[in-house]
């Protein structure tokens, strides 16, 4: 019986679904000495009240905020984690680590209820309807910018408000697709270009706060394209020039910084980074997603 919910794993590697799935099991039969005690592992998300999310895996994060659940997530792995997860946890999986911060979850989400259920119990004081304050919040002129259940709005409602322009430059679809998935879902206004000369053009036409190059392109590869971007614009609106490299090779990251490249993402594990690169280089994306600490255990 699963007295304090059932738990869901996505993503992560054979050895650490292992790991986790035994501490669960094991937990099971020892009793309450053990902190995962009540809780029960599902592959049913939609019973499940908590999920393990692999934050490594950018698919993964984007689903679970597409599908409203960010807020039933701790996220393992990566560096920064959108504002609204229940928790965020280092790599190494620590099995034990996680099954306490399920039990702080579970305590914080029992005493909210309780809570909850006592200020439903008080008399309500009448107000303004939700549309009422809706209506002189646009005839003021203000706009709500920030976080709702811990992204922006632009994913909540998407074409209400976009971040800056971004330009993509890559002819190879594995290496822009989920690039281009994840901005986009992200909040920014993404243009994709899939060759090097095209792109270039492309760069001189409109601003752009980032231009990011594919790893595989020729005539010229990205390092010259990378050279040629820096050398055409104005240095003071100058775009932050990413260079991806798909192969993780280190000789390419010190290529990338002769080149003048601004960052050079490593695009197997694209998640962690590319968070962390926005939140550099963009104070709007910065006031929108804010990491979320570990929690104290």
């Amino acid at each position: 019986m699963a007295g304090n919910g059932r738990v869901a794993i996505l993503g992560f590697s054979a050895f650490e679904r292992q790991t986790l799935e035994s501490y669960f099991r094991i937990a099971a039969q020892r009793g309450p000495t053990r902190p995962a005690t009540g809780f029960e592992l599902t592959h049913d998300l939609s019973i499940a009240s908590l999920m393990l999310v692999d934050a490594d895996q950018a698919g993964l994060v984007l689903g679970v905020i597409e599908c409203g659940r960010l807020g039933d997530c701790v996220l393992i792995g990566g560096r920064m984690a959108p504002a609204g997860a229940a928790a965020w946890l280092p790599r190494p999986v620590d099995a034990l680590q996680v099954a306490r911060t399920l039990a702080e979850i579970h305590q914080r989400r029992t005493q909210r209820g309780m809570a909850q259920a006592l200020a439903d119990s008080r008399p309500r004081t009448t107000g303004p309807s939700a549309r009422a304050r809706q209506q002189a919040m646009q005839q003021s002129g203000a706009h709500r910018f920030g976080s709702v259940d811990g992204y922006s709005n632009a994913v909540v409602a998407s074409g209400d408000f976009r971040l800056a322009n971004v330009l993509i430059i890559s002819d190879d679809e594995f290496e822009w697709r989920p690039l281009h998935a994840l901005l986009d879902r992200l909040g920014y206004d993404v243009g994709v270009s899939h060759t090097s000369r095209a792109g270039l053009t492309q760069a001189q036409q409109r601003p752009w706060r980032f231009v990011f190059l594919g790893a595989r392109l020729s005539a010229p590869g990205p390092f010259e394209a990378c050279k040629a971007l820096k050398a055409q614009r104005d240095p003071d609106n100058a775009a932050i020039v990413v260079v991806l490299n798909t192969a993780g090779k280190a000789i390419d990251r010190i290529r990338a910084t002769f080149a003048g490249a601004d960052a050079c993402l490593d695009n197997t594990a694209l998640t962690g980074e590319l968070m962390s690169l926005l939140s550099r280089h963009d104070t709007a994306f910065e006031r929108v997603f804010e990491p979320t600490a570990p929690m104290a255990l």
